[in-house]
């Protein structure tokens, strides 16, 4: 999925003729597509399991 996202970015930002942009587009994008996975689908049980039982300052 990293790799789709990065290379669409890729494509999308020569097209639009901002090469150097395509890193950052590629992270905002990968951003709002895990925000809304989370908000559709919800958190893994294993994944709030694991950041609770960090240890806290």
């Amino acid at each position: 999925m990293v790799i789709v996202v990065r290379e669409t970015a890729v494509v999308l930002c020569q097209l639009a003729g901002i090469e150097k942009a395509a890193n950052i587009v590629g992270l905002v994008a990968m951003f709002v597509i895990l925000m809304i996975w989370r908000l559709l689908k919800g958190l893994p049980n294993w994944l709030t399991q694991a950041s609770n039982t960090l240890p806290r300052r």
